[in-house]
């Protein structure tokens, strides 16, 4: 409820026209589109939607993973990104849900979602 709290406002805040435009004028799809995808921290509660949406179908390691693939894409500043530093990037981040997983098992005896991997 806080994240909704919090998220609402911004997203009506990011998809406002700037001050110089005329207000009557209205906002195409392309301009929607294009201020999402320039505004990182909507894409990141997309994810988290996403994530929330797909735990327990896909499993918490295929879910965790893609997420924090996809997460580290879009925070990434763009001079960062090549494939060396996505394989990178995937490797530690699957080590890590892989480490998570183990701990919560073994360590708090709790069975996260096992989804599609079973």
């Amino acid at each position: 409820v806080l994240g909704l709290a919090i998220a609402i406002p911004a997203l009506i805040r990011s998809l406002k026209a700037p001050k110089e435009q005329k207000q009557t004028s209205r906002l195409s799809a392309a301009d929607v589109f294009a201020r999402l995808k320039s505004n990182r921290v909507l894409m990141i509660i997309a994810l988290l939607f996403l994530y929330a949406l797909l735990i327990n179908s896909l499993g918490f390691i295929l879910t965790s993973f893609v997420f924090g693939v996809l997460a580290t894409l879009v925070l990434a500043p763009a001079e960062k990104i090549s494939a060396k530093n996505i394989l990178i990037w995937a490797i530690v981040i699957l080590v890590s849900v892989l480490i998570i997983n183990l701990i919560f098992r073994r360590g708090f005896s709790l069975m996260l979602p096992t989804g599609i991997i079973g």
